[in-house]
């Protein structure tokens, strides 16, 4: 099936496509922060806040297409705009980068950089996305360690300690801009800071559910459908995700970029497990938390696939 994705084009970036779906995003955005600096009340300002906060969403999204090439044929372009959306997140690209590509290589297994551990429970589940903030400060030490010769172990070659060497100034360079924009113009924190902080914690929402309990697991098919979900969800959530919510669909074809994965999606429903198949992200914390309990519990001590009957969801 890898061969008829080819064969039908669907692993080619589109810069246009790319650069329609961020500027139905963030256009948006310039609209209501005019608007909130031209009428000063509370309303307006209100109304930014909250628009802001849920579109921007969308940067852990477009840093990941950044990370597989996807948003546009050039390397460069890739670079500059993943550095760019990541650093709103305050989130250093290259670092994740190669991080996520070891997620890619080593899904559910035991090696898998993204692994979340197996002790969950009710409370965990909920306060999940309030870990963000500390996962940045382990990001920035992965980065300062590489920087210093001694880097994680998905990072080997001297070409990616100097590509992380590099982001991270680049990096430096954006936040130093934001903190001198936000003097210069205080009002930016709440046009852009203030947003983009907390817009880090609703994304994380979706993170979880996308292998969750997959742990542990030995190396399965190269698909990787045994051991990624599915997410139809609507239409504005997938304009936000960049359609990554057809999840299974990526870890498949990583190179296929977002306008391609719902076609990808209709290519693979019928070998994967319906199991792992979901209308929405709201369906799946309703089931788990309904089956999880406030006290923890070991998932390793059970199996490491998903139990429920489709029927269930």
């Amino acid at each position: 099936m890898r061969k008829d994705v080819a064969v039908a084009g669907m692993n080619h970036a589109s810069g246009g496509r790319a650069l329609l779906r961020g500027s139905m995003l963030f256009v948006p955005l310039i609209a209501t922060s005019y608007l909130a600096i031209a009428v000063t009340t509370w309303w307006a300002w209100g109304l930014h806040l909250t628009l802001a906060t849920f579109l921007l969403c969308t940067l852990p999204a477009v840093y990941h297409e950044a990370t597989h090439n996807n948003l546009s044929r050039s390397r460069m372009v890739n670079d500059i705009i993943g550095t760019l959306a990541a650093a709103l997140h305050a989130v250093p690209f290259a670092t994740w980068r190669y991080f996520h590509l070891a997620h890619h290589a080593n899904t559910g297994t035991a090696k898998d950089s993204e692994v979340y551990g197996t002790r969950w429970s009710r409370g965990r589940l909920i306060t999940f996305p309030f870990t963000q903030w500390a996962f940045l400060v382990i990001l920035w030490q992965w980065t300062f360690s590489t920087v210093g010769g001694r880097g994680p172990r998905w990072i080997r070659s001297d070409r990616q300690r100097r590509a992380v060497t590099v982001n991270a100034i680049a990096t430096t360079v954006v936040w130093s801009g934001m903190i001198i924009g936000c003097v210069w113009q205080p009002q930016l924190i709440v046009l852009l800071i203030l947003p983009c902080a907390i817009s880090t914690l609703v994304a994380a929402l979706t993170l979880v559910p996308e292998h969750f309990p997959a742990y542990n697991t030995e190396p399965g098919d190269a698909d990787q459908l045994d051991r990624t979900a599915t997410f139809r969800s609507n239409r504005m959530l997938r304009l936000i995700l960049w359609n990554s919510n057809f999840h299974a669909a990526h870890h498949f074809a990583p190179k296929v970029p977002a306008h391609h994965l719902p076609e990808l999606d209709r290519m693979i429903s019928s070998i994967q497990d319906p199991r792992w198949r979901w209308l929405g992200y709201y369906r799946w914390y309703c089931h788990h938390l309904a089956r999880l309990s406030w006290a923890t519990v070991d998932l390793a001590t059970g199996s490491n696939r998903i139990t429920e009957t489709v029927e269930e969801k």
